[in-house]
C-alpha cells in the first residue's frame, strides 16, 4: 500500500511535508507552533555556520532526508570535530535521497542545514521517539523507538502493548505511558489530515511535548521489523481506503 502511494500518490508537491525546515511552516500553521523545537539558525552549506555563537549542545539536521547519515548530534562542541562534521553534512546536502527508494516527495528539496536545541530526556539517555501512524487523518497506533539500540515496540492509542514486532527488533521492555499521549494523538490526527497515510513523530521531556517529522512513506514500505501479526495489521488499515483521481 504505502508502495502504491509512492507512485500514485506522494509526487514533488508533498515536499514541503517533509522538507525539514519548510514543514515547521505547515504545523505552525495548523496552531501548533508551541511543539517546534527552538532553532538557532537554517544554513545552505556547514561553513557558514558560526560553531562559536552556538551553544555547547546542539544539533545539526539535513532538510531533505531521512536517517543518521542526515544529523550530527553535538553535546560538547569543544571536542567536536568540525571538519568531520562538515564533511558528513555536505555529502547529506548533496545526496539524492528521493532516488534510494523511488519517495519522489523529496525530489525538489532545496538542501539546507536546520540547527536546533538538542533536547534531552533528564538521565541523559537518548530521547525516545513516538512515531503516531495515522490513516485518513486518524491515529491507529504508535511506534516506540529507545535507546540507542533503536529498539521498536507497537503501542495502540490507548497505550496497550501490540505483539507486531520481531524478537531481534524489539526493546525487551515496556514502555511507561507518556504524560502527553492524548496531545500527541490530537497532534497527530490535525497534522496528518491532508495525507491517506502519514508517520507523525514527537518527543516528549519532561511532560512537553515536541515535533519531530512528518513521514508519509514509512520504511518506503519496506517494514522488515514486523511479525505476521504486525503485517496483517498493516493491511487491515488500509483496504478501506480509496483514492479518488
Amino acid at each position: 500500500y504505502i508502495q502504491w502511494l509512492m507512485i500514485h500518490v506522494y509526487d514533488e508537491s508533498y515536499g514541503k511535508y517533509v522538507d525539514k525546515v519548510e514543514v515547521r511552516k505547515y504545523v505552525a500553521e495548523c496552531g501548533l507552533e508551541d511543539l517546534l523545537i527552538p532553532v538557532y539558525g537554517v544554513y545552505e552549506k556547514p561553513e557558514d555556520i558560526d560553531y562559536k555563537a552556538l551553544p555547547n549542545e546542539f544539533v545539526l539536521m539535513a532538510n531533505n532526508g531521512s536517517g543518521s547519515d542526515y544529523y550530527v548530534m553535538c553535546t560538547d562542541k569543544f571536542k567536536m570535530d568540525i571538519r568531520r562534521v562538515n564533511k558528513k553534512m555536505n555529502a547529506a546536502l548533496k545526496s539524492h535521497f528521493w532516488k534510494y527508494f523511488c519517495e519522489y516527495q523529496y525530489r525538489n528539496i532545496f538542501p539546507r542545514i536546520l540547527c536546533m536545541e538538542y533536547l534531552k530526556a533528564p538521565d541523559s539517555q537518548r530521547l525516545t521517539d513516538y512515531k503516531v501512524v495515522c490513516v485518513n487523518g486518524k491515529a491507529v497506533r504508535i511506534l516506540v523507538c529507545t535507546g540507542r539500540d533503536e529498539g521498536r515496540d507497537y503501542y495502540s492509542t490507548d497505550w496497550e502493548y501490540l505483539d507486531h514486532v520481531l524478537p531481534e527488533y524489539r526493546s525487551e521492555k515496556r514502555i511507561e505511558r507518556p504524560e502527553c499521549l492524548e496531545q500527541m494523538i490530537q497532534a497527530a490526527e490535525k497534522l496528518s489530515k491532508p495525507f491517506p497515510l502519514a508517520r507523525i513523530d514527537f518527543y516528549e521531556v519532561q511532560g512537553k511535548l515536541f515535533f519531530g517529522e512528518i513521514t508519509l512513506t514509512p520504511c518506503a514500505g519496506r517494514h522488515k521489523y514486523l511479525n505476521e501479526k504486525g503485517q496483517k495489521e498493516w493491511n487491515g488499515f488500509v483496504t478501506d481506503y480509496k483514492h479518488s483521481e
